[in-house]
């Protein structure tokens, strides 16, 4: 059992980390900063720091245009969909835009 409360998961509780700060996380499950890393690190969790960085490996080639290394459209939106970061969704949604 997690000393801190839901999401229990650890999937969960790994995009929270890469998509919310710290100090809004403990304030949300009611801990100390001590306590959630700990959770973090027994659950074997990377501890985002500041100018961290999340990469993706894709399965495929995501470039459906061959000879360019920019990943399609669709892909895209589909794979950051889930990002609860505002600027992220407002440039999905700018993106989307121009999808046929």
């Amino acid at each position: 059992m997690l000393p801190i409360p839901t999401p229990t998961s650890r999937e969960a509780l790994y995009q929270e980390l890469w998509t919310r700060p710290i100090p809004e996380l403990l304030n949300r499950y009611g801990v100390c900063e001590l306590t959630f890393l700990t959770t973090c690190r027994r659950l074997h969790l990377p501890e985002a720091e500041p100018g961290a960085i999340q990469l993706e490996l894709w399965n495929y080639s995501p470039a459906l245009v061959p000879g360019t290394a920019l990943v399609d459209p669709l892909s895209l939106v589909l794979s950051l969909q889930s990002d609860a970061d505002d600027r992220v969704q407002q440039a999905l949604a700018e993106l989307e835009e121009h999808l046929p």
